[in-house]
């Protein structure tokens, strides 16, 4: 014989999931084994919890923006509006193309290995030479 159904309040499971509560933390305020919260009933439930949880969040978090938490402010637009610290700069080489950072450093590389040679035929002459 299956064992009976256990009638969980599905606003509770909600409202502790929306604070992002975990399974384990649900099911010992319910009453449950954590792993019926996985079933499909209860997980659609879960999973509207949090995600309600995650809205009002972010809704919190754009009230403090718009109030004028600088801090808000910048954390919103790096990760809503791309926004970066990171400055690109390119520099121009002499036939007026623009070089990334590494394209510089590997043409500066490349300088530093002619100035080393240049400066190694220079000292062979001067031993060479009397």
């Amino acid at each position: 014989m299956a064992r009976p159904s256990k009638n969980l309040d599905l606003d509770l499971i909600e409202k502790l999931a929306s604070i992002h509560c975990s399974n384990h933390e649900i099911a010992s305020i319910v009453g449950c084994d954590p792993s019926l919260l996985s079933k499909k009933r209860y997980s659609v439930v879960v999973q509207k919890g949090k995600e309600r949880g995650k809205m009002a969040l972010r809704r919190k978090m754009f009230e403090g923006a718009m109030a004028g938490n600088v801090s808000l402010q910048i954390w919103l637009s790096k990760n809503i509006l791309g926004f970066s610290d990171k400055v690109e700069q390119k520099i121009q080489d002499t036939t007026g193309a623009m070089l990334s950072e590494e394209e510089l450093a590997e043409k500066a590389k490349k300088i530093a290995e002619r100035v080393m040679e240049y400066q190694t035929r220079n000292e062979i002459k001067k031993i060479e030479s009397p």
